[in-house]
């Protein structure tokens, strides 16, 4: 009369059907090796790694837009910019998330489903991400990427106090 959860049927590795655990976890194994494998074939990200502190990072039909605003950002603030082109993550697109002290990420959905990813793939602390969101349906403009990153920026808190 209790809940409970149960992973269902399996196969094995010639397609037959199984229930046997060892055989399951036989197959969940072959998987993480392609998963592994899959990093060395899939595009690699786009950057513009200058050493800067801080990072935009962008993909797919975000990418224009984060261009624009990183044109507007860049007059006045130092920053580094990738374009992620695909999961699994590469070895060059861990790395430049890891050298980076903050992570400007620009998503277009409410839950920050890229900074999930980043968190649980590459063990990214939560906290160096400040998630850029926008969720109302519309395309993201470069203006509203500006105007959510550069109250984060140092220079920004100056400028805003001289106006």
């Amino acid at each position: 009369k209790g809940a409970f959860f149960t992973r269902g049927s399996s196969h094995d590795e010639y397609a037959a059907y199984t229930e046997d655990g060892t055989v399951y976890a036989k197959g969940m194994d072959r998987l993480l090796v392609k998963w592994e494998t899959a990093k060395a074939c899939v595009p690699e990200s786009n950057f513009e790694d200058q050493g800067h502190t801080d990072a935009v990072v962008f993909y797919g039909t975000s990418a224009y837009a984060a261009e624009e605003a990183l044109e507007g950002l860049r007059q006045h603030h130092d920053l580094d910019a990738m374009c992620i082109k695909a999961i699994p993550f590469t070895e060059k697109t861990a790395q430049f998330i890891a050298q980076h002290e903050r992570i400007f990420l620009i998503e277009q959905n409410r839950d920050a489903q890229m900074k999930s990813l980043l968190v649980n793939e590459l063990g990214t602390v939560p906290d160096k991400i400040v998630p850029i969101l926008n969720y109302d349906g519309m395309p993201v403009t470069a203006t509203f990427i500006e105007d959510n990153i550069q109250p984060h920026l140092p220079q920004a808190a100056q400028l805003r106090s001289q106006s």
